[in-house]
């Protein structure tokens, strides 16, 4: 072949895929023009049919807003400023003021919690030296200060501690019966506790009324002192106060245990009754092993039913395994502990699963909790694992051993899970669990 048949021949093939390609380019070039032009009528001219499709999508979210117990998910509502807002029936300028409020509340926390660290390193000769105990103090009572005045979070719910948009105050119809006048309950919260989301102990004050349940926080200088003078110091004469702990919690080494009990003073120390193992107060027994007085629920039905029998105090302790076990070794030997029979868990379990068989709450839980407690290996957790029982739970358990009715305990139960499924889908976990 000669070497202008071959420049024929590129000429040709050449001019053929210019016909192949110059139309297609033609045809996206129209097609973007197109595109073009009916986005700049879009843009610059508002149709009806938008303004309708507007309106669908404000009846849409009104009505998620509504339906609570729906399956879709509640954290639709904190998806942008305006619905989040929109849930909390305020402007979104509201919001952003009490957000700012409660961000200046933190920063004036945290001046003065370097403001009590430097008043006392220029009151010592050395700056490096480590703060005292009594800084220590300063700075706790300064922080339950600040946890009790503005909550864990902004949009919390001051008597049922959940999320404003998911609050339960309306799902408790009327405080649940005591089962003896004489008894009342006292939960007992470390300061970390107060206000969580997570919490259940905070509902028994919504669930079983003012006047029978009182939550106390440790560390806050008023509940400190309402606790030490109407209920521990009148201990055994005039109250009956039971902390419900078990009394050997398997964690506390027996030269701890020896020396909690050497350094309290000679009069407070439980004595046999006629070497018997009674104390003075005739129902609570001393446990040489563990150092501390324990109580029976069998004394304690005793006591409510004399006719002469004393006011007994419920003492429920809330926090993690870890906090909860050190706010237990401050109270007096002399309180007696009561530990629950693992039959009564489990009785009471039993029951609690067959009554909640239609919540979302997935019935392989041990505890009602577990959903809003965080995973992993149970030894590896500070909340001590999703097999414990929850406060709510274990305070119910006790109040049916002692004569509340089934129904009145299921009602607190039952607050509790509204609670743990309406907050676990407004943190956007799945609504039913498969």
């Amino acid at each position: 072949m000669t070497i202008q048949s071959k420049v024929t021949q590129n000429h040709y093939s050449g001019c053929t895929c210019l016909r192949i390609v110059f139309p297609l380019i033609l045809a996206i070039s129209f097609y973007d023009v197109a595109n073009y032009v009916w986005w700049c009528e879009g843009a610059f001219s508002v149709s009806s049919s938008s303004a309708s499709r507007t309106r669908t999508r404000a009846s849409t979210t009104a009505a998620l807003f509504a339906n609570r117990n729906s399956d879709d998910f509640l954290s639709d509502r904190v998806s942008s400023p305006e619905r989040y807002a929109e849930a909390l029936n305020m402007t979104v300028q509201q919001v952003a003021e009490r957000k700012e409020k409660y961000r200046q509340a933190l920063e004036q926390l945290h001046q003065q919690l370097l403001q009590v660290e430097k008043d006392y390193r220029q009151t010592t000769t050395t700056a490096t030296q480590s703060p005292s105990a009594f800084v220590g103090t300063q700075k706790h009572r300064l922080i339950c200060q600040h946890r009790f005045r503005y909550g864990h979070h902004p949009f919390v719910c001051p008597a049922c501690w959940s999320y404003l948009p998911v609050c339960v105050c309306d799902h408790n119809n009327k405080p649940a019966s005591m089962p003896s006048f004489k008894l009342e309950v006292i939960v007992w919260f470390h300061h970390k506790e107060w206000g969580l989301t997570s919490n259940t102990g905070g509902l028994l004050k919504l669930a079983l009324g003012q006047d029978k349940c009182k939550l106390l926080m440790k560390g806050l200088p008023e509940h400190d002192e309402l606790l030490q003078q109407e209920y521990l110091d009148n201990h055994p004469r005039g109250n009956l106060v039971v902390v419900l702990w078990p009394a050997n919690d398997g964690k506390q080494s027996k030269a701890k245990e020896r020396q909690a009990f050497r350094i309290t003073d000679a009069s407070d120390k439980p004595q046999d009754n006629e070497g018997s193992g009674r104390s003075p107060a005739g129902i609570t027994t001393f446990d040489s092993t563990s150092g501390v007085a324990t109580i029976t629920l069998d004394d304690i039905r005793q006591e409510l039913a004399s006719p002469n029998g004393r006011k007994v105090v419920l003492m429920a302790v809330d926090g993690t395994w870890r906090n909860a076990r050190r706010m237990v070794a401050r109270v007096p030997p002399t309180i007696p502990r009561l530990d629950l029979p693992l039959s009564v868990v489990s009785e009471q379990f039993s029951a609690s699963k067959s009554s909640s068989s239609s919540s979302s709450i997935p019935s392989t839980s041990t505890s009602l909790l577990a959903p809003l407690r965080s995973k992993g290996p149970s030894n590896q957790r500070r909340d001590g694992g999703e097999n414990l029982v929850c406060t709510a739970e274990a305070v119910s358990m006790v109040l049916v051993e002692l004569g509340m009715e089934t129904k009145d305990a299921d009602s607190i139960l039952d607050l509790a899970r509204q609670k743990v499924d309406l907050v676990r889908r407004y943190r956007g976990h799945e609504s039913k669990v498969k």
